[in-house]
């Protein structure tokens, strides 16, 4: 995991959820953030493992002309064959929080009963007069819109906005 159980309770006793996530015992705390690891380990990123074979998708090298936020803009260089890449010299700060938020955003919407007909692919429910309609699972809703705008400069396909 990208961080510890007391890491992520630090996190959240400045925050304004931190009631939400202290109502969860520290066993399904620690599962979130296992699987908040796993869900983000599994997205699409720009660049490269910083170091082949290492456990998670961050730290990472982007290319030089890669365009990031300009609090990480202070990276280490190395080539990777001809073509300057940077390399994170550790897990950003911002992702730490992201695997939080994805964390908090999985325990508060486990017991959603939309989400978990979008997430088996339903687009269309009726009882009686009432009906709703789903779009597709985007990676906002999957993630939570805090983690996803933590995680956005980042992924691949996806432009800063400054």
């Amino acid at each position: 995991m990208y961080l510890t159980l007391a890491e992520a309770d630090a996190y959240f006793n400045t925050h304004l959820q931190r009631d939400t996530w202290f109502s969860y015992l520290p066993e399904e705390r620690s599962r979130a953030l296992a699987e908040a690891t796993r869900i983000i380990d599994s997205l699409p990123y720009a660049g490269r493992v910083a170091v082949p074979g290492q456990p998670h998708a961050f730290p990472r090298a982007f290319p030089a002309s890669f365009l990031l936020p300009p609090s990480e803009q202070s990276f280490d260089h190395l080539l990777y064959g001809l073509r300057p890449y940077y390399v994170q010299p550790a897990v950003p700060q911002r992702v730490l929080d992201a695997v939080c938020e994805v964390a908090l955003h999985l325990l508060a919407s486990q017991n959603d009963s939309r989400r978990k007909l979008q997430e088996a692919g339903v687009t269309r429910f009726s009882l009686g007069e009432l009906s709703e309609e789903y779009g597709p699972v985007g990676l906002k809703q999957l993630l939570g819109s805090a983690a996803y705008r933590l995680l956005q400069p980042y992924l691949a396909g996806s432009v800063a906005c400054v």
